[in-house]
Order: structure tokens, then C-alpha cells, then sequence
């Protein structure tokens, strides 16, 4: 019998991407992180909940345990802080009975566990789940999930709770890309990072016909949501059609000889030398 393959790892490059937008001082309030195999969605929960600790911060995992079993979970994070009561694990199908697979009563029990986990010293719990858990919680519907990612973004907008809500990426998935757009402020993928903050998006790795549709749908929306400046210091590879959502998007580039954007305009931040020679492509045709 032939032995079966091992999982990837993720790639130093990826690694090092999650690790810039996660394991800071403050990251991201709401971010949804798309991964291209289980062992890359294992590295990214032990990231969220190391930084977290790191921190001084609580953690919070809500799990299925159809996929995954509290003894495996306690086994692959930190056993000591769960015994801690310094990350805590959430059983999805408990949860579900508790609140009746609704999206409001997910929301009223993880607001309330935010009040009782972190807030009273001033710290902010850190709260992870994957699709599996979010479907179980509420009766496995799309409707239902993407009304709850909606409703995320009042459970974060203060500065008490930030969630990491990660899905598998599936190659031409309308709804994920839907989804993605509700994450506009930060939206990390195999391949790119888009993390928006106050007027400024910056887009970062490398966008490809596999992930360019989501870009596309991301930077149209952060732009009517405000976003006047696309920072590309970060992006190392952007196929033709990428370029062309970014030039779509722009009316002057800056540093370019013809002057600084218009006002109502999106203005493209150090577009790297690749970038740049692809854009002036695209503008010229």
C-alpha cells in the first residue's frame, strides 16, 4: 500500500504575508483568511492564537466537532493556555442549541463572551472560526453566513473583539468573492493581502487570474466605501487583467509626468517597476 502524500506546508512568502497582517500589535478588526489546504488553516489558528497570547490577550476558537475534536485542538494549541482559561474552545454544535441556529443569537452569545472574556482588563479577545463551525452554528444556509459576516462588523467596531473568519479557497466561488466584500478592510489569500485602513487600501503579493475576480470586487467596493489611495509598494506580480481593475479604478497615478489624481479619483501608491511597465501598457492601449 503506497504511503499518501504529505500536506504542503505553507510557502515562507505566504507565511511571512499572514504573519505581517495577524501577528501585530493591532491587527486587523475583522479579516477573512482564505486557505488552499487544512494544514494551512492549522498554521494560520496557531498564528492567530500565539500572537494573540503574545499579547497578553485572550483567544477564542469556535470549532465543529464533526472536523475537529477538542482533544486534537488541545493537542495543537497551547494546552497550558487553554487550561488557563486564556483561549477557550467553543463547541459549534453547542453553541447552535443554545441559540437556535440563528445569526442574531450567535452575534447577542459572541458579544456576550466578549464581555465576560477580555473587555473588564481592557483587552481585546481574539475570535477565530472556519466555515464548517460558522455553517454549524447556523443551520449550514449561505443566506445565513453571509448575513452574519455582515453583522460582524458590529461586534468590531470597537476596539474589545477582532475576528478571523477562515474559509477554503475554491477555485471560481461567487459566493466566497461575495463574502470577501463584506471583508473589504482586510482579505488574505494564498496569493495577496488587502488590508484597507482609513482612505488607504494596500494590496500586496501577487494577483493572478485565480484570485483577480475577488481583487476586482474588493477594489470596486473600497472605493465607493471611501478608498482614494491604493498603496502597490507590496505587490510583486499583477497579471494584465489585474492591472487593468487598477487602472479602471485611477485617474493618475502617483508620480506619474501628468500630475496627481482628481479628486473624486484613486490615486495608485509605488506601483513597483513590474507594475508600473504593465499599467503604461494598459493606459496606452
Amino acid at each position: 500500500m503506497s504511503a499518501s502524500n504529505p500536506e504542503p506546508a505553507p510557502r515562507p512568502d505566504d507565511e511571512a504575508r499572514r504573519r505581517a497582517v495577524l501577528d501585530r500589535p493591532a491587527p486587523p478588526p475583522h479579516t477573512m483568511l482564505l486557505t488552499a489546504s487544512p494544514c494551512e488553516d492549522r498554521h494560520a489558528v496557531d498564528l492567530w492564537v500565539t500572537a494573540a497570547l503574545r499579547r497578553g490577550e485572550r483567544a477564542v476558537c469556535l470549532f465543529d466537532p464533526a472536523a475537529t475534536s477538542v482533544e486534537q485542538l488541545s493537542t495543537e494549541l497551547a494546552g497550558a493556555a487553554i487550561g488557563a482559561g486564556r483561549v477557550l474552545l467553543l463547541d459549534a454544535a453547542a453553541v447552535a442549541a443554545d441559540t437556535g441556529g440563528s445569526s442574531d443569537g450567535l452575534w447577542e452569545c459572541l458579544a456576550e463572551l466578549a464581555a465576560r472574556s477580555g473587555t473588564g482588563e481592557g483587552r481585546p479577545v481574539n475570535v477565530t472560526a472556519d466555515e464548517a463551525a460558522l455553517r454549524r452554528c447556523l443551520g449550514g444556509g449561505d443566506d445565513q453566513l453571509d448575513e452574519f459576516e455582515r453583522t460582524l462588523d458590529r461586534l468590531t467596531e470597537g476596539p474589545s473583539v477582532r475576528v478571523l473568519c477562515r474559509y477554503p479557497e475554491r477555485d471560481g466561488a461567487g459566493r466566497l468573492r461575495d463574502s470577501a466584500v463584506a471583508h473589504h478592510r482586510a482579505v488574505l489569500d494564498h496569493m495577496a493581502a488587502i488590508e484597507r485602513t482609513g482612505d488607504t487600501l494596500r494590496l500586496s503579493g501577487a494577483v493572478d487570474l485565480r484570485n483577480l475576480a475577488r481583487v476586482r470586487a474588493l477594489l470596486d467596493t473600497a472605493h465607493a466605501a471611501g478608498v482614494r489611495r491604493v498603496d502597490l509598494s507590496g505587490l510583486r506580480f499583477c497579471c494584465a487583467a489585474g492591472v487593468a481593475a487598477l487602472a479602471g479604478i485611477d485617474s493618475r497615478s502617483a508620480g506619474a509626468e501628468d500630475g496627481p489624481g482628481e479628486p473624486d479619483g484613486v490615486v495608485l501608491i509605488e506601483p513597483t517597476p513590474a507594475v508600473r511597465r504593465v499599467l503604461a501598457v494598459v493606459r496606452r492601449g
